[in-house]
Order: structure tokens, then C-alpha cells, then sequence
């Protein structure tokens, strides 16, 4: 005969034992999830960690819904067959559900080029316009079908239209829609 309670706000997950059933000091009878403390355990690529140290904001987006993160901790131990590390959020303001599914988002301070303007040439890169010829610019730290990060300013326009048929130093037409 006692009385079971919880030093923070709690919801009773699983029972593990009946009433009537004897148990033993330090035996578990119940799992409980802290409400108070919710938190968002998230994949983060062994590339992607410096861009998510240094994030201006991040965000847990689950079933149409943004709720707002700061990063709490990173797990210093990497998943060597995924090559990732897991990072905690804690919410700022509004929370998700407990166990909801969802996506992390960060900004970056760093400006990124949309990965469907990247190509492939002797390296990944953008095409500009400069002087009506095309320029390739090979963008450090670029990988196939992310956004690349320019750490260099680029001197011209990004080639948008036919970007997959130039090549460096052909003569081109800039032309405004």
C-alpha cells in the first residue's frame, strides 16, 4: 500500500505492474513522459554540424505546423554508418506532441545557392554572366542535390535558362524576360 507520484508534471505512458503485484524498492511500475520537458532529438550530417552551430534560428516543422528550437546539446558521438551525430532542441515557445514526426529546419548566416542552379563541370558549381561570356564558378563545399554555401561573393548574374548546355567561356546574350 502506497501512494506513487511524480516530482515534475508527468503523463503515465505504460504500466509495468498491476495492483496487487508485489514489488521491490527501485522497481519500476510505470513509465512516465515528463510534459514539462519535451525535447527534439534530430539527425544532423557530419557536414551539416558547423552550419547548425551557427544557425540564426532553427524550427521543428510536424503536420503543417512550425514550432521554434534553440539547440541545447550535440551528442558527441558519431553514427559512423550514417556518418551523423544527434543534436537536442529544446521549444522555445509553442510545443509539439510528444513523439511527433517531423522535420528540423535551420537558417544559415551563410547564403546558399538553390541546389537545382549547381552543376556539374569539372567540379560543382554555377555558370555567370560575365561580359556576355559564361563563367563557371566552382562553389567550395558544394554537394549534389543540396543547396551550396557561397563563401565568395559572385561578380555577376547566375545563369538560369541553358545553364545545362554552357560551358565556360562560351559567348552568351543576357536576355529580361
Amino acid at each position: 500500500r502506497c501512494n506513487v507520484t511524480a516530482h515534475f508534471n508527468a503523463v503515465v505512458v505504460e504500466r509495468l505492474a498491476s495492483v496487487g503485484d508485489f514489488v521491490n524498492r527501485g522497481t519500476p511500475i510505470v513509465q512516465l513522459l515528463d510534459t514539462d520537458s519535451t525535447e527534439v532529438s534530430a539527425r544532423v550530417q557530419e557536414m551539416d554540424l558547423g552550419s547548425v552551430k551557427q544557425a540564426e534560428e532553427a524550427f521543428f516543422e510536424s503536420q503543417n505546423e512550425s514550432y521554434p528550437v534553440d539547440l541545447r546539446t550535440i551528442v558527441p558521438v558519431m553514427k559512423s554508418r550514417l556518418r551523423s551525430y544527434e543534436t537536442r532542441y529544446v521549444f522555445t515557445k509553442d510545443k509539439a506532441a510528444p513523439g511527433s514526426a517531423g522535420r528540423l529546419r535551420w537558417l544559415s548566416s551563410v547564403p546558399h545557392i538553390p541546389a537545382e542552379l549547381v552543376v556539374r563541370r569539372d567540379g560543382l558549381g554555377v555558370f555567370i554572366a560575365n561580359q556576355g561570356v559564361a563563367k563557371f564558378v566552382e562553389l567550395a563545399g558544394a554537394r549534389e542535390g543540396k543547396p551550396a554555401p557561397v563563401t565568395e561573393g559572385l561578380e555577376g548574374c547566375v545563369i538560369v535558362d541553358g545553364r545545362f548546355n554552357v560551358n565556360d567561356g562560351d559567348p552568351i546574350q543576357v536576355s529580361n524576360p
